[in-house]
């Protein structure tokens, strides 16, 4: 009994350039393999040789001139051999191999990837992106970034030209709602230092200046040295440079305090411009136009310069005047609405009211002006910093 004979199918194909008719059959394994082995042997005869000796295997058609045709005829009938033995999509890999040349010798070169304007130059119109060698020298750099690079670090410029338009470098995420993330330390989300968004830049780390100083929020905590306490539990200034004009209207010759719910009698000869009299304090000088709205209100002698006892919220809200929130964002990011009509020197303290390393840098609490600024910016304010407080004051700017 003879063994079972496995049919393949066959197809046929129209040849482009001599309009050639043939039948083929899809090559088999053993064919594959003559192939593997030659491309392996990285011998370019070797492979052509591969290539005429599948082909004259799988071809049906008897007497066929193979050898006679024209080589996009040979590379045509071999592709659509291979897209019926195989697939019809190939993958592809290939090597970047756009590099700096090292005119330093050994390890001090940059390997780059630049891409050049339609009229840019070697040294004008390009990005560049690119890693430094193990043993680059920046007191000598071959690049234009100069001593700001190190030994195998990575960087991303682009060049223009100082007397024309363009060399700008823009980087963003233009589908609606998404972010920028810049990330230090690590991969993951502790790793996060400032997200850009389309409303706000939020900073998840403090602020540290040349001078070692560092800011974590966007006010200026309460200043309280030489305060009578009994009467000033919620003095709070909102610019660093009040603090002086604070300290001289407190020295301990007069003990003077201007705060509110502070003593009418204390303050009625007190002015509000430039010049001090070091023997009664009647003229202080107030360096920012928002302590001149607070003190104002808090010598009116009216109860409204007081603040609301503390109320504790952890969902969206909207306040009055004069009032203090603890703000727990442990369950997740709400928004608290300022007054749409805020009087004067009205006053909103809001400080963390979360647990320790759950509260405003997990979730931020966001503050919305509602219809005025602060600052100057119309848009909501995002507090992202735990275990801080801000103070805000209407001075009277829309």
């Amino acid at each position: 009994m003879a063994l079972p004979k496995i049919e393949v199918p066959t197809y046929e194909l129209e040849l482009p350039v001599s309009k050639k008719t043939i039948k083929f059959r899809p090559f088999l394994v053993k064919e594959q393999k003559i192939l593997l082995m030659a491309i392996e042997s990285d011998d370019p005869k070797s492979v052509q040789n591969a290539v005429f000796d599948i082909l004259n295997a799988c071809i049906v058609t008897e007497d066929f001139p193979l050898y006679d045709l024209p080589v996009v005829d040979v590379e045509y009938l071999f592709l659509n051999l291979r897209a019926k033995s195989v697939s019809e999509i190939v993958e592809t890999k290939y090597r970047c191999s756009n590099e700096v040349p090292d005119e330093n010798g050994g390890t001090k070169a940059t390997t780059d990837w630049i891409a050049t304007a339609d009229n840019g130059t070697d040294t004008s119109y390009y990005v560049d992106l690119g890693i430094a060698g193990s043993g680059y020298d920046n007191s000598s750099p071959d690049n234009s970034l100069g001593t700001s690079l190190f030994p195998n670090d990575s960087y991303l410029y682009a060049q223009g030209n100082i007397n024309s338009p363009g060399g700008n470098l823009v980087i963003g995420a233009t589908s609606t709602d998404r972010v920028v993330k810049v990330i230090a330390g690590g991969v993951n989300s502790a790793n996060v230092v400032t997200t850009f968004t389309k409303n706000a830049v939020l900073l998840n780390v403090p602020i540290t200046f040349s001078d070692g100083t560092t800011q974590t929020t966007a006010f200026v905590p309460t200043y309280q040295a030489g305060i009578d306490a009994t009467q000033n539990t919620n003095l709070t200034y909102v610019n660093q440079f009040t603090q002086s004009a604070y300290n001289l209207a407190n020295t301990n010759a007069t003990n003077i305090s201007i705060a509110q719910g502070i003593n009418d009698t204390q303050n009625t000869s007190i002015s509000v411009i430039q010049g001090v009299d070091t023997w009664q304090n009647t003229q202080i000088t107030y360096a920012d136009s928002k302590a001149q709205a607070a003190f104002d209100k808090a010598n009116t002698g009216t109860s409204s310069a007081g603040l609301a006892s503390w109320n504790v919220i952890s969902s969206n809200y909207t306040v009055g005047n004069n009032i203090q929130l603890l703000a727990n964002s442990t369950g997740g990011t709400f928004t608290i609405t300022l007054p749409a009509s805020p009087v004067l020197a009205n006053v909103v303290v809001i400080a963390d009211g979360s647990a320790p390393n759950t509260g405003w840098s997990n979730n931020n609490v966001l503050v919305n002006p509602n219809g005025k600024t602060i600052e100057g910016i119309a848009d909501n304010l995002a507090l992202n910093i735990s275990q801080s407080s801000v103070t805000l004051i209407y001075d009277g700017n829309t």
